[in-house]
């Protein structure tokens, strides 16, 4: 059972939810209220600005609740399958909101739905990473480093990029900069559908902009999660993580990167000052998991956890 509220209105016999109400940040949004399936988020939905269309018969799905779910309350919020159009500024100024689900009904994402969710670290999408999808939309959405999941647990992390306005002053011209490379990673699309290969190219030209903890943690996840994953892209992976290990184990520490970790470990074998470092990184951070892990003899054996 729901337990929510929601506020909605009726448009060609569908379902348009405006506001949603209840005591917790983690809301799971109905595909049917009250019989009527749910087509759209209205815009402005969870925001704390609240915009009800004018002219439109409301009626509410479940027991009035002082509280409404927006704003700086929302943490994480899933969408069941039938839901799609998500409206736009529908999560304006969520500045907590750190996860949201999408299901594969879900096929547009109007504009700025994300705006100022500085928090935002992960989206799941409920379908594979070959399926069409609105992943193009929602990482254009999201400037910030975002891990994106996938329902047979491939995890593909998009890195952060920013845009700087540069005035030609005399002309009065503004020129767009675009800085880092997670907006080369955004565009490894082919319409709808994510062009995995392509991604895993672009690593080549990350390698010479992006930071070493991030590449680390980007090639893991790839080699952890090897969907459509080809030799040449697991060679190239493998041979960066060999290359910078201390950095890709304490990377593992600070993330709770528990799999990959182990993983790491006896694929590679670290000499004792490398796994000495990672170590000291998990006592300061206090991961007593990745500490019991380090901890354990170096002399690890090949075995399934082979990449």
């Amino acid at each position: 059972m729901n337990q929510n509220s929601f506020l909605y209105y009726i448009h060609n016999d569908r379902a348009v939810i405006v506001r949603c109400y209840g005591e917790f940040p983690f809301v799971c949004v109905p595909a049917v209220l009250d019989g009527h399936p749910v087509s759209k988020i209205a815009p402005y939905c969870f925001s704390e600005k609240e915009q009800l269309p004018p002219h439109k018969k409301m009626f509410l799905c479940g027991e009035q609740h002082p509280n409404t779910v927006c704003g700086n309350f929302l943490q994480g919020v899933s969408f069941e399958n039938g839901i799609e159009i998500i409206g736009a500024h529908a999560f304006y100024n969520c500045r907590n909101l750190s996860s949201v689900s999408l299901p594969s009904s879900v096929h547009t994402l109007e504009s700025d739905t994300f705006m100022n969710c500085n928090r935002m670290q992960t989206l799941h999408l409920q379908l594979l990473p070959s399926e069409p999808s609105c992943l193009r939309q929602a990482v254009s959405l999201v400037s910030k480093q975002l891990l994106v999941t996938f329902e047979d647990n491939s995890r593909f992390l998009f890195p952060e990029y920013s845009e700087e306005m540069e005035e030609n002053t005399p002309a009065h011209i503004f020129n767009r900069q675009l800085l880092g490379i997670g907006y080369r990673y955004r565009r490894c699309f082919s319409h709808n559908v994510f062009e995995i290969e392509e991604y895993d190219r672009t690593f080549l030209l990350a390698s010479a902009e992006e930071s070493v903890f991030v590449l680390c943690r980007l090639a893991l996840l790839r080699l952890l999660n090897p969907f459509d994953l080809t030799d040449s892209a697991k060679a190239q992976y493998f041979d960066f993580l060999k290359r910078h290990l201390e950095t890709a184990l304490i990377m593992c520490v600070q993330t709770q990167e528990t799999e990959g970790l182990r993983r790491l470990i006896t694929e590679f074998s670290p000499e004792y000052s490398v796994r000495t470092a990672a170590l000291k990184e998990a006592q300061k951070t206090q991961n007593t998991a990745a500490a019991a892990i380090l901890t354990q003899t170096s002399q690890a054996v090949q075995n399934d956890y082979d990449f």
